[in-house]
């Protein structure tokens, strides 16, 4: 699905702010050799690299895990997508200040705390920073070479897309089950409420009214809500259509099936 403004914009400013290291590292290099281990005064230099920093610091631990949280959101309003991401975010960040607030009280215990605040958050990010290389450099010196070497082999790899293919539609057809009963749970209240959803009058209270807008939002989710399931089984139906049978190989192995089935494009299924 689309991404908001905001979440492209955030991306572009991450990735521009990471690749203008390149840029800065020669420049702070030829100007330490040129110093001759001369203390220097406050450059713009020293200032990229504060700006650098912080701004990633930012966008690492607050924009960024809100914004990812917020575009995986079901919801269908902004507020309500954004107090989702906030709430698991809270979690995250509950868990983190905890361990950081234990370990500080281990060292005040111990008389060790030196250094002000600013010291302390520069030596925590760091630390998480390190940890957090540590563990997806030893994957993907892994994962990297394993995905090359399946990229070599056609056949094994369309053996596994005819695998993941069926697994995915068998999920999707579950949810397409779920999404029905949703909508016939709905359907049954609004069958049950059906005086409400009548013209509000003048004399009615504000419970009343508040009722009947309720009532009214939810026969506008139900329709879309039944839209979207006749979009997905129809598109599910061109799909079963034009997929062919996974033991449509040659006996050589070749990996060209004897019908390549149909791509569905968002725009040919309606979504």
């Amino acid at each position: 699905k689309d991404a908001t403004w905001l979440s492209l914009a955030t991306s572009v400013a991450g990735v521009t702010i990471a690749f203008s290291i390149v840029a800065v590292v020669p420049y702070d290099v030829w100007q330490a050799v040129a110093s001759q281990g001369k203390e220097q005064p406050e450059t713009v230099l020293r200032s990229s690299w504060v700006a650098i920093y912080w701004s990633t610091i930012c966008l690492s631990y607050l924009l960024s895990p809100v914004l990812m949280e917020f575009e995986a959101s079901g919801d269908f309003t902004f507020g309500a997508r954004l107090q989702t991401s906030l709430r698991k975010n809270a979690v995250f960040y509950a868990v983190y200040l905890l361990i950081i607030g234990a370990f500080l009280v281990i060292l005040v215990v111990r008389g060790e705390v030196q250094g002000d605040l600013q010291s302390w958050c520069v030596a925590a990010s760091n630390a998480w920073g390190l940890l957090v290389l540590t563990v997806l450099m030893g994957f993907g010196l892994v994962a990297v070479p394993r995905h090359f070497w399946s990229l070599a082999e056609p056949s094994a790899m369309l053996r596994d897309l005819y695998t993941n293919a069926l697994a995915k539609d068998e999920h999707r057809l579950s949810k397409l089950f779920e999404l029905q009963d949703a909508v016939a749970i709905a359907r049954g209240e609004l069958a049950a409420n059906a005086d409400l959803e009548a013209e509000d009058s003048p004399t009615a209270s504000v419970e009343q009214h508040s009722a009947r807008l309720a009532v009214s939002t939810l026969c506008l989710m139900v329709e879309r809500c039944e839209q979207l399931h006749r979009e997905l089984s129809s598109s599910r139906l061109a799909f079963s259509e034009g997929r062919s049978e996974p033991s449509s190989m040659s006996p050589e192995g070749a990996s060209e099936p004897r019908h390549r089935p149909r791509i569905l494009t968002p725009g040919s299924s309606g979504l």
